[in-house]
């Protein structure tokens, strides 16, 4: 496991993934705050948090590059739990904030397809700010359950968490925590998924039908967003609570924990590109931003509220 963790490539690519989801995500949420028109939108706070979250993973990631590459350099190859615990601490911190966050845009999206004209008069700063305080104290009180009762009363031959404390309080609550969140995240998700095929106030005409159509595009980048946090998140913690349930190896979370994180830092990484894909008015910007233009000539479009061949957001 520790040859694996010390590849140059396995190195390499935690470094790439770890500087993609910092400056992207930065560069996101310089975007959304610099532009009026962005800011303004209760959506793209809740997207600013999302990067905010993907922003601290990014930091993880990189801690954790730094890290091994010191243990090479000392030739370190055994490990105490606090040592390693450190070490992950602020990934974990990041992939709390970041499950949190999802778990937010999911409810955001269920209300504004629901209740268009009601999530369109609603204070656009309120509830993401609401949001962000409830997933810092969540994520703060992840941290509490990290730590508590860690001791070096052995000494790990891999550093990392799963090496460190593979059977502690830590996984029994990530255990908890991860499946009631998954359930709510895609329990709302999947409300959503269903009026939006029913066509949920569609017949409506006016000014409702208009802010419909809107927040059914966002809906569909919002599920991309989604779609990555699924297969890089939701689908290796499953792998952990499989070890939980059946008491598997140390060697086993090793391999599932340093897996988990890697694609952490993956998903963290991606959401400029999707943003870019699909949000076209956040590529109209972020495109503004590298020029350092301010936007004012920016005019409303006729299209504003129809979809194109590329399933374009137009907000």
């Amino acid at each position: 496991m520790t040859q694996v963790v010390q590849q140059p490539v396995f190195l390499v690519l935690r470094f790439i993934f770890a500087f993609l989801a910092i400056f992207g995500n930065i560069f996101i949420i310089v975007t959304i705050q610099r532009y009026k028109k962005l800011r303004s939108k209760s959506y793209n706070g809740l997207i600013c948090l999302l990067a905010f979250s993907d922003v601290i993973v990014g930091i993880g990631l990189l801690i954790r590059a730094i890290a091994t590459i010191v243990h090479i350099l000392e030739e370190r190859h055994d490990y105490t739990p606090m040592h390693c615990v450190s070490i992950g601490a602020t990934n974990i911190f990041g992939i709390h904030l970041s499950q949190l966050s999802m778990l937010c845009i999911a409810f955001d999206r269920l209300y504004a397809i629901m209740s268009p004209i009601g999530y369109k008069h609603r204070d656009p700063y309120s509830y993401p700010l609401k949001c962000l305080i409830f997933c810092v104290i969540f994520s703060c009180m992840g941290l509490f359950f990290l730590y508590l009762g860690v001791e070096n009363d052995h000494i790990a031959k891999v550093c990392n968490i799963g090496d460190s404390r593979p059977n502690g309080i830590f996984v029994r609550y990530w255990t908890i925590f991860f499946t009631v969140v998954t359930i709510l995240l895609f329990g709302a998700y999947g409300l959503t998924v269903y009026f939006v095929r029913r066509g949920f106030n569609i017949q409506c005409k006016g000014e409702l039908e208009r802010e419909y159509s809107r927040q059914k595009r966002v809906f569909v980048t919002i599920s991309i967003v989604l779609l990555s946090h699924f297969l890089c998140t939701v689908v290796p913690l499953v792998f952990i609570m499989a070890g939980v349930i059946f008491k598997l190896s140390t060697d086993y979370f090793s391999l599932v924990v340093l897996v988990t994180g890697f694609l952490s830092g993956v998903n963290a990484s991606n959401n400029i590109f999707i943003y870019g894909w699909k949000y076209k008015e956040m590529r109209r910007y972020m495109g503004l931003m590298l020029r350092c233009e301010d936007g004012s000539h920016l005019q409303r479009e006729t299209s504003l509220f129809f979809s194109n061949a590329r399933g374009d957001v137009y907000v």
